[in-house]
């Protein structure tokens, strides 16, 4: 939209948008942008993207000890999620050959007191409250997985692409508690746990970064890795829900690419399980060749409906955070899943190239 922000919901049927909207879903969306502009320069992109910033400038609020955070138009409070996307865009940015020296310079100004933000969230149990105070910066409430997992991205990512290597030792600290609290006992106390479900993705692409840094124990990480992605194959029976799981395929992706580098028997079956389901999601994307008969009944002259993707088989509603999920999920299957699979590697240029030679010298 002009200002910056999303459409976050848009409804075929009815040819309208839905007034609602969320903050952490919003910059989830500025990041989806961000990686795809990575993953294939355009100007367009680029515009959107100078927009995107700027809109979450004028959302930043800061102190004088260096901390940021972003509070949303229109919302009482900031978001941790929210602040660790925007963080994780800054990073792809960073990343992103054209990116001007004035962005750069903005966007390294927003990683630092972010992350400095990141850490005045921490609890005393290694996790982050969800919720931020709008003036003070301060969190409250309770705590999340879903915040937990993104921050964890965003201070793995810092550390491996950005220069903060200091960050490695927190990062390893975090990864830690999320484990023991958000893995090992949410499913011991169920075992599909929702908890692991809403940390799931996050945490193994975390992981993954960690493992292809050369600064954790990657064969542990990388048997917590392949083991969690079992568990959203047998236990949440992925390949068996009616509403989008594009999510999970993040983390199963990651999954797939180190067990592969491994030599582990279970990438077969994770590679037949990214088959059968980014198949299936494909049938729910407005004017994809696979499109079901539902989805084919989108008029052909809806340029806002083009590309979105439904969040179930026969519902016509457009969500930006489902079309962010399943881009990103794409662009993972495309840079480790499909090469892997024709026994090729990545190309350079594509998106994580530093974790191949890693991987293939420690696993």
């Amino acid at each position: 939209m002009p200002a910056g922000n999303f459409v976050y919901a848009y409804d075929w049927q009815q040819r309208r948008a839905i007034d609602e909207d969320n903050a952490v879903r919003q910059a989830g969306a500025y990041w989806g942008l961000a990686q795809l502009q990575r993953a294939q320069p355009e100007a367009a992109t680029a515009e959107a993207l100078a927009a995107a910033q700027a809109f979450w400038s004028d959302a930043a609020r800061s102190t004088d000890s260096g901390r940021c955070w972003f509070v949303y138009p229109g919302a009482g409070e900031g978001r941790t999620g929210a602040l660790a996307l925007v963080l994780l865009s800054c990073i792809a940015q960073l990343r992103t050959p054209g990116t001007t020296e004035t962005q750069r310079l903005a966007m390294e100004g927003w990683l630092d007191a972010g992350l400095t933000q990141c850490l005045h969230l921490q609890t005393s149990s290694g996790h982050f409250f969800d919720a931020i105070d709008a003036s003070s910066g301060d969190g409250h409430g309770p705590v999340s997985p879903y915040a937990d997992g993104e921050v964890l991205l965003a201070m793995a990512q810092s550390a491996r692409y950005c220069g903060r290597h200091q960050l490695w030792s927190t990062v390893e600290q975090l990864a830690e508690a999320g484990y023991r609290d958000h893995v090992c006992m949410a499913r011991h106390k169920e075992a599909d746990s929702p908890v692991t479900k809403g940390y799931y993705q996050w945490a193994s692409m975390s992981w993954f970064e960690m493992i292809g840094s050369g600064q954790c124990d990657a064969e542990l990480w990388s048997e917590r890795l392949i083991e969690l992605a079992c568990w959203m194959v047998d236990t949440h029976r992925v390949l068996c829900r009616r509403r989008n799981t594009a999510y999970a395929f993040e983390g199963i992706v990651c999954a797939f690419a180190t067990a592969r580098f491994r030599g582990d028997p279970r990438a077969q079956k994770l590679a037949n399980v990214i088959r059968i389901g980014l198949r299936q999601l494909l049938r729910w994307q407005v004017g994809h060749g696979l499109a079901n008969a539902f989805v084919r009944g989108a008029p052909e002259d809806d340029a806002q409906a083009r590309g979105g993707v439904q969040n179930a088989r026969n519902e016509a509603l457009l969500r930006v955070d489902v079309a962010q999920h399943q881009a990103h999920a794409a662009l993972l299957a495309l840079s480790w899943w499909w090469p892997l699979l024709a026994e090729e590697l990545p190309a350079p240029s594509a998106d994580l190239p530093a974790v191949r030679p890693t991987l293939l010298g420690r696993i």
